[in-house]
């Protein structure tokens, strides 16, 4: 006990110290907007009758707006000189108790002199009411309304359209400035006050209409500090910086795997089918996918690397009907699936492509190729009869109860990891392994890892792993508990790893916990839980986790208030660093000290000793993946430098390649 508070004072510790390195400015393609002394590269714009009022100006290295006292006046707005089509703005806001007035950062706005007007959109603030910053108001004529949420009047914005755990700051608190983040890509606004998302919301159609489109608005235009009309307002403004997204962005590639993408509404409820954990993949050169299609079967694509053409199947012997038996969990995994039952894909180092799908609770769904395909593909016509039957078995005893099936492989083996007998928050972990050309632990009791009983709650937990990481010779596994089929009882962060290819696994700080088949892993289990999350909040299970090359374990997931949280274990000292994260996505390690964060927006990179300061690599249309879950190839990195993501919007399944390293 004594170990375990002790780390998880040092861990605190190590974070608190790790987010003070965090706040030195990262100046990497940002450039600074306000000079601290005098508004050269901005101007006012007003009617004429205010241009001798000197509402703005400069005070002790800020930007302020001071009418206290003085309301007879209309819209006085502080501009730049130059435009912007997409990028990121930082700056810092200081608000007053006793200011009642409204303010906002305009942004692609365009002033029109012959009727002082700025149309575009803009980002509120609104010290009065603190929970309206960050709702979009849309200042162009013909619009004049919330576009975000879409409302039609201003007094119909009410505080419950807010984060609930939004924090606003005044001058007499500690600390006494509000952070606020905006980025603006193509259509999508995106926004943070304090680390906390504001908004999140893509304009398409909107932002691009042809209201917009005649007054040169929405997409490009100034940037600009407002000053309401006939308000009272003090408020202050520092440390503003942009980053030009134009100028930064490298080109991706966009292929076409096929039009045969199953739709979303194939049931009436609609879900998102694909992609599954391994859906792409790349083995020597080529690039594999599997996808559930318009057929309600599973079809596997292939192409040669970097751009040759895919070539698809579609395998026949297996089709989502109404009637088939999937599982026994709920009514929903009884009937036409609920999106839990994604195609999952492996290829192990012997050739073999390995395919498990349609799973919720179900029997296992398993097929693989007949022959070692992927170890020569040129020499084999790509075509159905290449797969074997679906089986229920690994070789072994049949399985009845399978959820959440994910391979793993490196050169020496490959694992399957599936939930078994059992639902959320009461179902065991288990880890077939397969090598030389065969599944050598296929049971369900030679195979389990983690047991769902426990002292605590009801007695039963089960596992939610963000990831089996494979890295130099030892396997990496971190996850989450959960209690109920309710989400908001996950709690804390856990770590295991192994040194002997999954038959024995160690905690955080080296002591041999559990043997594979033998003695589990539970939730009672010491030095298992590397930092205690409360159940109730609103972390949930799912994230992103992965290794680099000197063994630091890093894991990207949503935290307790819902916002995205990283965490950091030091390959020397077991000890974790935790902190907030500007975004949420797909974690991946580059050279070096590199990391890479994959988002349906696009990539991002940061050094992982500074996580957080980001840097925009590519950004990519949002409704490539409107009718799925991001697909992301883990693999391909490693091997040739390049990243690979697949969507599906409509019945079109898409990859969309970038190089980075």
């Amino acid at each position: 006990m004594k170990n375990k508070i002790l780390t998880a004072i040092l861990a605190f510790v190590v974070t608190l110290g790790f987010a003070t390195v965090l706040e030195a400015s990262d100046t990497q393609d940002w450039q600074p907007l306000f000079n601290d002394k005098d508004l050269r590269g901005w101007s006012v714009r007003c009617k004429p009758e205010d241009r001798a009022k000197t509402y703005w100006k400069v005070n002790d290295g800020c930007i302020v707006a001071d009418s206290l006292g003085d309301p007879n006046h209309d819209y006085v707005w502080l501009m730049t000189d130059k435009e912007y089509g997409d990028f990121e703005l930082r700056l810092k806001f200081q608000a007053f108790r006793n200011s009642k007035g409204n303010s906002g950062v305009q942004i692609r706005s365009r002033y029109d002199e012959k009727t002082s007007w700025l149309d575009g959109l803009q980002f509120d603030i609104h010290p009065r009411g603190p929970w309206r910053t960050g709702l979009v108001y849309d200042e162009t004529r013909g619009v004049q309304k919330w576009i975000s949420p879409a409302l039609e009047k201003v007094g119909d914005a009410k505080p419950h359209m807010a984060p609930a755990d939004l924090v606003f700051y005044y001058s007499d608190d500690t600390p006494a400035w509000n952070d606020f983040f905006i980025r603006a890509q193509g259509t999508r606004l995106y926004a943070r006050l304090n680390s906390v998302v504001v908004r999140d919301w893509d304009g398409a159609g909107v932002l691009d209409d042809a209201v917009h489109q005649q007054r040169n608005v929405g997409m490009r235009g100034h940037i600009a500090l407002q000053l309401h009309t006939r308000n009272e307002l003090r408020i202050c403004f520092k440390d503003i910086f942009i980053r030009d997204l134009d100028s930064v962005m490298q080109a991706y590639q966009s292929s076409v795997v096929g039009q045969n993408g199953m739709p979303k509404n194939i049931v009436p409820r609609g879900a998102k089918w694909n992609f599954g954990s391994g859906a792409l993949s790349s083995f020597k050169g080529w690039q594999y996918t599997a996808y559930w299609d318009d057929a309600c079967r599973v079809s596997v694509a292939r192409r040669q690397l970097p751009d040759r053409p895919w070539e698809v199947v579609s395998l026949p012997g297996y089709e989502r009907t109404e009637n088939l038996n999937r599982g026994v969990v709920g009514p929903i995994s009884r009937g036409f699936g609920d999106s839990h039952e994604k195609v999952a894909m492996g290829i192990s180092p012997d050739g073999f492509i390995h395919l498990a799908f349609d799973h919720h609770g179900s029997p296992l769904h398993y097929r693989a190729s007949k022959l070692p395909v992927a170890l020569d593909p040129a020499a084999h016509v790509w075509r159905a009869e290449l797969f074997g039957e679906v089986q229920d078995h690994l070789g072994g005893p049949a399985m009845a109860m399978v959820t959440y099936p994910v391979f793993t492989s490196d050169d020496q083996g490959m694992a399957l990891y599936l939930r078994m007998g059992g639902g959320s928050g009461s179902g065991n972990s288990h880890f077939h392994y397969y090598e030389d050309g065969q599944w050598r632990i296929n049971s369900e009791a030679a195979s389990q890892l983690i047991d769902k009983h426990w002292s605590g709650g009801n007695g039963t937990v089960n596992a939610y792993p963000h990831a089996l990481v494979m890295k130099a010779n030892r396997w990496h596994l971190t996850w989450c508990w959960r209690d109920t089929p309710n989400a908001r009882t996950c709690h804390d962060l856990c770590y295991a790893y192994s040194e002997d290819r999954g038959r024995t696994w160690k905690n955080n700080v080296g002591q041999t916990v559990a043997d594979l088949g033998g003695r589990l892993i539970t939730a009672d289990t010491p030095g298992i839980s590397v930092w205690p999350i409360p159940s109730g909040t609103r972390y949930v299970n799912g994230g992103s986790m992965c290794v680099n090359n000197e063994g630091r374990v890093h894991v990207l997931m949503r935290g307790e208030k819902g916002t995205p949280v990283y965490f950091r274990r030091d390959a020397t000292t077991g000890l974790w660093t935790r902190q907030a994260s500007p975004a949420s996505g797909t974690l991946i390690t580059g050279s070096g000290d590199q990391l890479y964060l994959v988002s349906e927006e696009g990539v991002q990179k940061t050094p992982a000793r500074d996580f957080g300061k980001m840097t925009i690599v590519a950004s990519w249309p949002a409704a490539t993946f409107e009718d799925c879950h991001m697909g992301v190839d883990r693999t391909r990195l490693d091997r040739d430098g390049w990243i690979s993501v697949i969507g599906q919007q409509g019945k079109t399944v898409s990859v969309l390649d970038l190089r980075l390293e």
